[in-house]
């Protein structure tokens, strides 16, 4: 097989997608959207070709000026390659690897577990989709309870048009300084809607009370999956249980439109997130990550070590947070 970077949108990786079970960082919108979206963060696709045809693919992602490993997956918590190789195929790539690079898992674990050592880094949730009616009673009972009393209160869900994106914007602004973490910048949501959600491969669903926008539900659709990647509030009006509104929403339009799998994504254990999605009754399963050698230190975000920077994160003014907050998080990739 012959080694080659994909630096461009092609009939050969369109081919080769539509053949082979992939993740949305497989993608060449994924690859459009970093770099459109985070100038620091440069892409590499490695494909392995045979006669002119794409037989495997390997994604990794570099943000300059960063501390942290390279990554084969950027601003989200899958990666890995995807097809099939061979070790002597495989090694191809793995040459060309930088030693200090955290390979997320995804799809070809087997591959990884054979040439990288695997740390359990946190845990993830995935519900099995069936027919609305099943799932309605499978949940946990608080869960309908808390999706019946958003009814009640009034809350309505819908898609959140691109023009209130600054709406949005402001309320994941103050979202995030309250959880004590750096934000995207406004430019993120802009290319969500660019390159996902005209494009059918991702929804931005919107909570409202009294037509105020009070929480948003956002995921990418891939194949027969459906992958949430963000969920933030307002915490005024968490007392109408608007994220389990917006969850049970997207669930029973997966249903709808033959989805096989709501994943949840990342979780750690002893978190608000961790619990909320426990209820949902989801499988739970390791999320892992892939390393040429373990790392002596690893990046423990329920370390005291990170209580500090989370303080100050809280204390620092909206203002301040938007302008310099997207280069925080460009330069720690989460």
């Amino acid at each position: 097989m012959q080694l080659k970077l994909l630096k461009e949108d092609c009939k050969e990786w369109r081919e080769f997608l539509k053949d082979t079970e992939h993740l949305i960082i497989h993608t060449p919108e994924w690859k459009q959207f970093i770099e459109a979206t985070f100038p620091r963060t440069k892409a590499k696709y490695y494909a392995l070709e045979s006669q002119g045809k794409i037989k495997f693919l390997f994604p990794t992602f570099h943000t300059f000026a960063s501390f942290l490993p390279n990554k084969s997956a950027a601003f989200i918590e899958y990666g890995g390659p995807i097809g099939k190789a061979n070790k002597r195929q495989f090694n191809q790539i793995k040459e060309r690897l930088p030693e200090n690079i955290e390979i997320r898992q995804g799809l070809c674990n087997d591959i990884l577990r054979k040439n990288f050592v695997e740390v359990k880094a946190f845990k993830r949730f995935v519900l099995p989709l069936k027919s609305e009616d099943e799932l309605w009673k499978h949940i946990h009972k608080a869960q309908r309870k808390a999706v019946r009393m958003a009814e009640k209160s009034g809350v309505t869900v819908k898609d959140v048009p691109k023009k209130d994106l600054p709406e949005l914007y402001y309320m994941y602004l103050k979202a995030m300084k309250v959880f004590g973490s750096a934000p995207f910048s406004k430019k993120y949501f802009e290319n969500f809607y660019t390159y996902f959600i005209d494009k059918n491969m991702g929804r931005m669903l919107g909570a409202y009370y009294d037509g105020k926008l009070v929480a948003i539900l956002s995921g990418y659709m891939i194949g027969k999956r459906i992958h949430i990647n963000m969920n933030v509030s307002d915490t005024k009006y968490l007392q109408f249980r608007p994220n389990d509104a917006l969850h049970w929403e997207f669930i029973r339009w997966g249903c709808s439109k033959k989805y096989k799998v709501f994943d949840f994504g990342a979780a750690r254990v002893g978190s608000g997130q961790f619990s909320f999605k426990k209820k949902w009754k989801a499988e739970l399963h390791d999320l892992s990550n892939f390393y040429f050698k373990k790392p002596k230190i690893g990046l423990d975000v329920s370390s005291p070590l990170f209580k500090i920077p989370i303080v100050i994160w809280k204390m620092t003014p909206l203002p301040l947070a938007k302008l310099v907050g997207p280069l925080l998080r460009e330069t720690v990739r989460i």
